[in-house]
């Protein structure tokens, strides 16, 4: 009985992963407002997109947790992003900082 539980519940673990740590992002917001992309053409699914509202096809820089298995972010805030011509913004879901 007791054998069955412990594995319940490892499994109930294994299954909701624990964001450690918030990054910081840069990326265009898209049209619609429901996702990042990236400079490279990554696009980012926004868990909660009602944060992107005023920011529809703009550059913004978002600090935010990101679930790299599924593709999503979610944000937890924003701002506009400065437009400097040489500034290159990327993030990649294969970059060392993803896979924690």
């Amino acid at each position: 009985m007791l054998a069955a539980m412990g594995t319940a519940q490892e499994k109930a673990t294994a299954a909701k992963p624990v964001p450690l740590k918030p990054l910081t992002l840069s990326a265009k917001v898209s049209g619609d407002g429901k996702s990042l992309i990236t400079d490279l053409d990554s696009e980012w699914i926004v868990s909660n997109p009602s944060s992107l509202d005023r920011y529809k096809a703009q550059l913004v820089s978002v600090h935010c947790y990101v679930d790299a298995v599924r593709g999503r972010i979610e944000i937890l805030s924003v701002k506009a992003a400065q437009k400097d011509p040489q500034l290159r913004i990327a993030a990649q879901r294969q970059d060392s900082a993803f896979r924690r």
